[in-house]
């Protein structure tokens, strides 16, 4: 999604080009036909980097496009999906799953994800890790939450924000099960791993990438108003951030 070049050899179609076509859905009424042009810059991205001697290069591909002889960190999904995908079968959601609540839908199409992360890897280290010797992991966003102030209602904010984003994510993979504030908050809603799950889950990862974008501060919400600005204010379910 930050690649461009949207339509240049051979590149299919993902659920964000759709999407981001349409007018209403973007304020602006951009698209990521362009972005930060990263396929036709990534050359001089490279001289920029050996300039001032980065040693690594991750890079993202959309899954809608396929480039052969990719060495470093190749990051298969990164937002945008096939659109096929999301015409087939509902993108993270399958038809079956499908129920219109947005109290729920997140949280089965994040437990889609993950395990669809688990088969990937279980496929990657059954057939090929042996003779790639190569490594598989996952790349997560990750912001930092701090309390507003020093209350145990503000730290308990704080945790819950970090068990909705990062946590949320990274639990299941590295002990096979979600946040215990996430099953406080959701109870049913939320979706449960079997047996066969944590076993895959067990092996989720070679190495763990981090996107770091901004930190925030957490001031809970439940009794009290909170005004915009000053960070995270939280409820028991849910957190809406403000960047500082």
């Amino acid at each position: 999604m930050y690649e461009g070049a949207y339509l240049s050899d051979g590149k299919g179609i993902s659920n964000w080009d759709v999407f981001s076509h349409k007018p209403g859905n973007i304020s602006d009424g951009c698209n990521g036909d362009v972005a930060v042009d990263q396929y036709n810059q990534y050359l001089e991205d490279i001289d920029l980097m050996e300039a001032i001697k980065v040693n690594s290069y991750r890079v993202s591909i959309s899954w809608a496009r396929i480039l052969p002889r990719i060495q470093p960190f190749v990051i298969l999904f990164h937002f945008d999906l096939p659109q096929e995908l999301e015409d087939r079968c509902g993108g993270w959601l399958s038809p079956q799953s499908h129920e219109g609540d947005s109290d729920k839908e997140p949280f089965v199409a994040a437990h889609n994800m993950i395990l669809s992360h688990a088969a990937a890897v279980d496929i990657y280290r059954n057939k090929y890790q042996i003779e790639q010797g190569g490594q598989i992991g996952i790349v997560e966003h990750i912001d930092w939450f701090e309390p507003l102030i020093n209350s145990t209602a503000d730290k308990l904010a704080t945790e819950r924000a970090q068990a909705f984003t990062a946590n949320w994510i990274l639990d299941p993979i590295l002990f096979g099960k979600y946040p215990k504030e996430m099953e406080m908050v959701l109870g049913t809603n939320l979706p449960e791993f079997s047996c066969k799950d944590k076993a895959k889950l067990k092996r989720g990862v070679d190495f763990i990438g981090l996107n770091y974008y901004a930190s925030y501060y957490v001031r809970v919400c439940i009794s009290s108003m909170c005004e915009s600005g000053l960070g995270v204010s939280t409820t028991e379910g849910s957190y809406q951030p403000t960047a500082l």
